[in-house]
């Protein structure tokens, strides 16, 4: 499910201009039509005052999406704006073009509280609460870690539960049912906000059913995940390196990769770690990440 159809969903969103595209899969063969259409769209961008926020259609982690302050990072963001969206146009096809997926979203700018929404939706359509969690995001807005209070889950719940009922009524209209989650934004106003719609099993869709390894059985009220960890070495000189904390249950590792970059090898990876409370929980995480590898210089794809 596409941002633009989180637009026109009808659940509570920030004000959205959806800028559609207009050329036809055929159309995107011819180089004129296909620069004429970005530059249409673009120019969208170039009217918007500032603030508002940028969002393709599909995007993941944070990936296509641009929050744009001010006039300084509108035109800082232009260039890589027109790479992404002839690159857009160019992958329209005949196979694709049901799903519309040339479009723009400029979006209201709302400060305030985001926290990720776990549920399952059952093939009646009620929405069964799994978890609440904050997330954490980099400068570039990339999402990089999620922290989620076991003991605040019966009260998120019912704070979170009328605007969870409507996502499950929506996408239940659709014909989903099963595990996914929500980005619900609550405004200055106190108003909440449906941001993003994962109409999929998440990233840290674990940690809500890690309570009973975690709070229950080691007295752990919050846990906290890193995703991506980008590390040297191998699995082996991880777990050995944090031994103890495997051991007594404090770090879980829930996924692995490696690859090797010349003579070096390198893993990626995702960890789940515990803690009493915020300070125990943040001193593994600094330890974790202070053998990660440095993030590459690069633009936001």
């Amino acid at each position: 499910m596409s941002k633009r159809d989180l637009a026109f969903s009808g659940l509570p969103t920030p004000r959205t201009e959806v800028i559609e595209g207009r050329l036809s899969p055929s159309d995107v063969l011819d180089d004129k039509l296909v620069e004429a259409e970005a530059q249409r769209i673009l120019q969208a961008v170039k009217d918007k005052p500032t603030p508002f926020v940028i969002k393709f259609p599909q995007s993941l982690a944070g990936q296509g999406v641009f929050v744009i302050k001010d006039e300084a990072k509108k035109a800082e963001r232009m260039r890589l704006l027109e790479i992404e969206v002839h690159r857009m146009i160019r992958r329209l096809t005949p196979d694709n073009a049901y799903l519309e997926p040339v479009s723009l979203l400029l979006q209201d700018c709302i400060e305030g509280d985001t926290r990720n929404q776990s549920i399952f939706v059952t093939k009646t359509g009620r929405a069964e609460f799994v978890s609440t969690a904050e997330q954490f995001l980099d400068a570039e807005g990339i999402w990089r870690a999620s922290i989620l209070d076991y003991e605040r889950q019966g009260e998120l719940e019912r704070l979170y539960r009328p605007v969870l009922d409507k996502v499950a009524a929506y996408v239940h209209s659709k014909g989903f049912y099963g595990p996914m989650g929500c980005d619900v934004m609550t405004g200055s106003e106190g108003n909440q906000y449906v941001v993003d719609l994962n109409v999929r099993l998440t990233g840290d869709y674990m940690m809500g059913p890690l309570r009973g390894h975690f709070y229950e059985r080691r007295g752990l009220r919050y846990s906290y995940l890193i995703t991506p960890l980008a590390v040297l070495g191998n699995r082996d000189l991880f777990e050995e390196r944090f031994r103890d904390e495997l051991v007594d249950g404090r770090m879980i590792i829930v996924g692995w990769s490696r690859g090797k970059f010349g003579r070096h090898e390198y893993s990626i990876c995702s960890v789940v770690i515990g803690g009493r409370d915020h300070e125990h929980v943040l001193e593994l995480a600094d330890r974790v990440n202070a053998i990660a590898l440095p993030k590459p210089e690069q633009e936001q794809p």
